[in-house]
């Protein structure tokens, strides 16, 4: 999930010179406009991309609470296969924040969903937290030679490398493909949806104490 958010972020900033991933940048440029040049078309499309970006989160949320987590996974790649499709159908010239949006739902539901594995709480679509967990996990390695922290530096740089390695590989092909190469993004939401069902399968086998 952190490399098909890798695609969907090289694809947001690199063909639409937004990121589309994240409220920090967003909402900065919200009260930019609202301040500085009172532009009623980009504060409208800024409180849209938050609405969008709440909706997801508050989506997932609430498949959580709802459902199983292997369930709640899935619903959560079938909002991002959606997403997805609609993002590489809006024409190359429609303005950025409206050829933008469906990427704030999406990511919106997947923070919400795939936030974390093996106990460890993480980001799967922005980095900076990630940065930080990986480095002190190495730095508390160091000071107290503690295994854990150490599986804590691997796990977060592993996070790093594959959101990273998508945006280096993602990079060219939109460069060839432009709108259309944020559909490359189903290979790994394909494989994931793979992975989903068989943790469901595994679970339901395993019979109960």
């Amino acid at each position: 999930m952190t490399f098909t958010a890798g695609i969907t972020g090289a694809y947001a900033v690199l063909f639409r010179g937004t990121f589309a991933q994240a409220q920090t940048a967003n909402l900065i440029y919200l009260f930019l406009h609202l301040v500085v040049d009172r532009s009623p078309f980009d504060v409208l499309f800024r409180v849209l991309s938050l609405i969008l970006f709440c909706a997801g989160l508050t989506g997932g949320h609430l498949a959580l609470r709802k459902f199983s987590r292997e369930k709640a996974e899935f619903l959560c790649i079938l909002v991002e296969v959606t997403g997805i499709l609609i993002a590489g159908l809006i024409p190359e010239d429609i303005a950025v924040l409206p050829a933008v949006l469906p990427i704030f739902a999406l990511t919106g539901c997947q923070w919400s969903i795939f936030n974390g594995a093996n106990g460890i709480a993480c980001s799967t679509i922005f980095c900076s937290n990630n940065t930080k967990q990986a480095l002190f996990g190495f730095v508390d390695y160091l000071l107290d030679r503690d295994a854990k922290d150490l599986r804590r530096g691997l796990f977060f740089l592993a996070t790093l490398i594959s959101f990273y390695a998508a945006v280096t590989i993602h990079a060219p092909l939109i460069q060839r493909f432009g709108v259309r190469s944020v559909w490359f993004a189903f290979l790994p939401l394909g494989i994931a949806a793979l992975v989903c069902l068989a943790d469901s399968h595994s679970r339901e086998a395993t019979p109960a104490c």
